[in-house]
C-alpha cells in the first residue's frame, strides 16, 4: 500500500469521482494546500471540522548539542507546526 498521499493523488479523486477536468482539479488541490499553508502562516491557528487542528509554536533559542561529536550548539529560536487529531479522528483510528 502506498504510504504518502500526494495533491496529484487527491486531484486524480476528484477528477474521476466528481467529474471535473485534470486541470481543474490540479487547480482546486493547489489552491486547498495554498488556502491551509496562508492560513497557519497569519492566523498561527487553523481547526479543521472532523480532522484536526494545526498551530504553530514558538520555540525558544537553547543549547543543544550533537549527538554524534557532543559538541555544544546554540539552536535558535524558531516557529514549528503542531496538528492536534479531532476526536472523531482519533476515534476512528482506535477502533
Amino acid at each position: 500500500m502506498k504510504k504518502t498521499l500526494t495533491k496529484n493523488d487527491l486531484a486524480k479523486t476528484i477528477y474521476t469521482k466528481l467529474g471535473y477536468s485534470k486541470e481543474e482539479a490540479k487547480g482546486f488541490t493547489q489552491q486547498f494546500f495554498s488556502s491551509i499553508i496562508e492560513r497557519v502562516v497569519k492566523e498561527k491557528k487553523l481547526k479543521i471540522t472532523n480532522l484536526g487542528t494545526f498551530l504553530t509554536i514558538k520555540k525558544n533559542e537553547r543549547i543543544g548539542r550533537n549527538p554524534k561529536t557532543k559538541e555544544k550548539a546554540l539552536i535558535t529560536s524558531r516557529y514549528v507546526i503542531s496538528f492536534k487529531f479531532s476526536k472523531l479522528l482519533r476515534d476512528k483510528m482506535n477502533k
